[in-house]
C-alpha cells in the first residue's frame, strides 16, 4: 500500500508530512498516524528553521502531501503555478482531534483522488474547498 494511505484505502493519496513550526497542528498529525496515515512533523524530517520553498521542495520529491494552519502554503502554490504538491490546509480555531479529527479524516477519504493528483484542499468546520492545481491566477 502506498505510503500514507489508509489500509483500507485503494487511492495513491499521501497525507501527511505537517509544516514545520506549527506545533499546535501536530495533534492533528498524530490522529492521522493512529488513523493508518504515514504522518511527520517536519522536525522529524528536517531543520525547524526550514523555509516553506525546503519543505515544499521535500514534498513534491516525496510524494507527499503538506498539513498546515499557515497560508503561505497556498500561497507559494498560487504564486509559483505549482502543481505538487498537495497542500491541506486546516483553518479552524480548535486545532484538537477532538474538534476537528473525525471531519479531516472524512475530508481526506473523499478527497483521496484529489490529493494524489494536486490540490489545495482547505478544511474547516463543516465544509471542505478543494482547488485542483495549478491554480490559476486572474490577470
Amino acid at each position: 500500500m502506498p505510503r500514507g494511505v489508509p489500509k483500507n484505502a485503494r487511492s495513491r493519496c499521501r497525507p501527511c508530512e505537517i509544516a514545520a513550526g506549527y506545533e499546535h497542528i501536530a495533534p492533528v498529525g498524530w490522529l492521522l498516524a493512529a488513523s493508518g496515515h504515514e504522518a511527520a512533523h517536519w522536525s522529524d524530517i528536517g531543520p525547524v528553521t526550514a523555509s516553506d520553498d525546503t519543505i515544499m521542495q521535500w514534498a513534491r520529491a516525496n510524494e507527499s502531501v503538506v498539513l498546515t494552519h499557515d497560508l503561505d502554503f497556498a500561497a507559494t502554490l498560487a504564486v509559483t503555478g505549482g502543481q505538487k504538491p498537495s497542500v491541506i490546509q486546516i483553518r479552524a480555531d480548535r486545532l484538537t482531534p477532538e474538534a476537528i479529527g473525525a471531519h479531516v479524516l472524512n475530508v481526506l477519504q473523499q478527497f483521496a483522488h484529489e490529493l494524489a493528483q494536486g490540490v489545495l484542499l482547505t478544511i474547516e468546520p463543516g465544509r471542505a474547498r478543494a482547488s485542483l492545481l495549478p491554480l490559476l491566477t486572474q490577470p
